[in-house]
């Protein structure tokens, strides 16, 4: 199976590039963009990425519509994807927008925390770089818009901990680079039971006293707002 994944701005390079070196119109199809044109249909499945760069390229997209067709007709995979949906993206062709829309729309989201922290080990292991958990867990909990930011920050943190630490990785490293990727940086800091009776007291806005009273003896439950719950064990010498 031939499989082949590129960006639609590095698509629109190839297509450029190839009929600025040949100086000939793809529509004669004696050469211009005929290489390129039967590589792209030959494939099984063909991945193009950020389709919305698509937009006002009139050339570029006549020459998608037409490996479309022939990749459909061959009953071919074709996958696009885009940074928004498909019926917002302006300057596309009506015949190729609606190509777009045969198929199956899927609306990925955000890589929940599991996730960020599988791709975190994953991606470290790949460049042979062994990471405290800490500073997975820091990373994780502070690069949550995409894979692709999560990846940036990691070559950065390597590249710090190479040309300044000595190759060390840890939580110092991690929130200078995160800081300047992402900007804001949630300072790691130790969960303790009165860090959480704290913070359910500051969000439902009541007291502390009324979520466990100081004078409680045993276990202390408490359950207020939507069904938000804290337990605290008091040691028998308390």
């Amino acid at each position: 199976m031939k499989v082949y994944y590129t960006t639609a701005p590095d698509f629109t390079t190839q297509f450029t590039n190839n009929i600025a070196q040949n100086r000939i119109d793809f529509s004669s199809n004696r050469n211009g963009t005929k290489k390129l044109d039967s590589f792209y249909k030959s494939l099984d499945v063909l991945i193009l990425d950020d389709v919305q760069y698509l937009s006002g390229k009139e050339k570029t997209q006549d020459f998608m519509y037409q490996i479309f067709n022939t990749l459909y007709n061959d009953k071919k995979h074709i996958i696009f994807s885009s940074d928004k949906p498909i019926n917002q993206i302006k300057g596309v062709e009506e015949r190729l927008m609606s190509r777009f829309q045969w198929g199956i729309t899927t609306d990925i989201q955000a890589p929940n925390w599991e996730m960020r922290v599988a791709i975190i080990q994953k991606k470290l292991t790949e460049a042979g770089i062994e990471a405290p958990e800490e500073v997975v867990h820091f990373i994780a909990s502070n690069v949550k818009d995409s894979i692709r930011t999560i990846e940036g920050c990691i070559v950065g943190i390597i590249a710090d901990s190479v040309l300044r630490y000595n190759g060390e990785i840890n939580l110092e490293i991690a929130e200078n680079v995160i800081g300047r990727v992402v900007g804001t940086v949630r300072r790691a800091k130790n969960i303790s039971i009165e860090n959480i009776i704290y913070t359910v007291a500051n969000y439902y806005k009541i007291s502390e006293n009324q979520i466990c009273p100081e004078s409680a003896k045993g276990n202390c439950l408490c359950k207020t707002g939507r069904n938000a719950s804290c337990k605290r064990t008091y040691s028998p010498d308390t």
